[in-house]
């Protein structure tokens, strides 16, 4: 409940600037059907704790949705794992941690964050990410750090859930082949 409403306060624009909220336990969202922040602003700090929120649902027609759908320069959210996301955008900008990180010298930072578990993330106008999306965290000249990430899928699950969900897709046929984890970044 304490989640929902601090969703709530960043939707009607409640000030967030300068305040710290401190998740105090792993919360299990149940699947349960959040809106999208859209472009309300947050402005604080999130730090979890090295809690989790559990089954994230998050489906929006605006831009920017994520748990912080829009976050302003200088924003941090730190120390929490999100376990099984599913973010639908039929705007741009959508990811399971900020839709869009705002940039003016003074970045977004989404410090020892990780997303596991079933992960179900898009956005109809582009623009889907897994941690944080938006132009204002892309590569550009003057940027000074890179992170990379890498998946590695077990290729038997794959194939058995795409037969059982009839969903043979290129991506599954791609996926099943599995691939060997010392090879990967």
């Amino acid at each position: 409940e304490n989640m929902i409403l601090l969703r709530r306060m960043i939707n009607v624009s409640v000030g967030t600037s300068g305040k710290v909220f401190k998740l105090t336990n792993d919360i299990d969202l149940e699947n349960r059907l959040l809106d999208g922040c859209g472009a309300v602003r947050f402005n604080g700090t999130f730090d979890g704790q090295e809690h989790a929120i559990l089954n994230l649902n998050i489906k929006s027609a605006s831009l920017y949705t994520g748990l912080f759908g829009y976050t302003d320069s200088g924003v941090v959210i730190r120390d929490l794992t999100i376990s099984n996301a599913t973010v639908k955008c039929t705007g741009r900008y959508a990811a399971a941690f900020v839709g869009y990180g705002k940039n003016n010298g003074n970045q977004t930072s989404v410090l020892n964050c990780h997303l596991v578990g079933l992960i179900d993330i898009s956005a109809d106008g582009g623009d889907a990410a897994g941690i944080m999306g938006g132009g204002n965290s892309e590569i550009v000249e003057d940027t000074v750090d890179v992170v990379f990430e890498s998946a590695n899928f077990d290729g038997t699950c794959i194939r058995k859930g795409a037969l059982a969900l009839g969903m043979r897709t290129e991506a599954s046929a791609k996926f099943e082949k599995g691939l060997d984890p010392m090879n990967t970044l």
